[in-house]
């Protein structure tokens, strides 16, 4: 009920990709609804945008954005933001980070931590000459690490790269080729 009548309901980015330069931003993108939204197809001001947007035929610009920057220099008021929706757009992000009002997630990576305590964790090294992998191979043991286990992606032909027995890391080391 808050949020009636409107022309169009959605969500602002939330994510932080932008934070470093957040004040250099145009108003019409920080105040953008992202395109997946809730469009009131009886609302006269979506209708007017629509056409508007028609007889512009199209453009380099996300119809989106578009949308942001005819509400901002006409005054539209029938665009709302709900927190129903949550924009992350292509942000990698933890599910703690997600509102509990949220009922709809658009263009999250979504995480969880990693436990350590029951899952490994492989480490894989793609190794386009010998030299390549001898060196962090013969320096895994001489740094704090999680790594349970090494794949090694070696190109078709080479062997593993020989160390001295002192050198060779602690945990497997298990060869592939390409």
């Amino acid at each position: 009920e808050l949020n009636r009548p409107f022309a169009i309901l959605g969500s602002k980015f939330k994510g932080d990709k932008w934070d470093a330069f957040y004040p250099e931003l145009p108003k019409a993108l920080t105040s953008h609804l992202n395109g997946n939204a809730v469009y009131n197809l009886t609302s006269k001001v979506l209708n007017d945008v629509v056409d508007l947007l028609e007889d512009e035929n199209g453009g380099s610009i996300p119809y989106d954005y578009r949308i942001s920057q005819l509400a901002l220099s006409n005054s539209y008021s029938d665009l709302k933001e709900t927190k129903l929706i949550a924009n992350y757009a292509a942000s990698n992000i933890l599910p703690k980070h997600i509102t509990a009002d949220a009922a709809i997630v658009h263009g999250a990576n979504i995480y969880d931590s990693w436990n350590d305590q029951d899952e490994d964790l492989t480490l894989v090294i793609s190794a386009w000459e010998n030299p390549d992998a001898t060196s962090i191979l013969s320096h895994l043991d001489d740094s704090d690490h999680p790594f349970s286990n090494i794949v090694l992606m070696l190109p078709p032909g080479d062997d593993l790269p020989v160390l001295d027995e002192d050198r060779m890391p602690s945990i497997p080391v298990n060869t592939y080729h390409r």
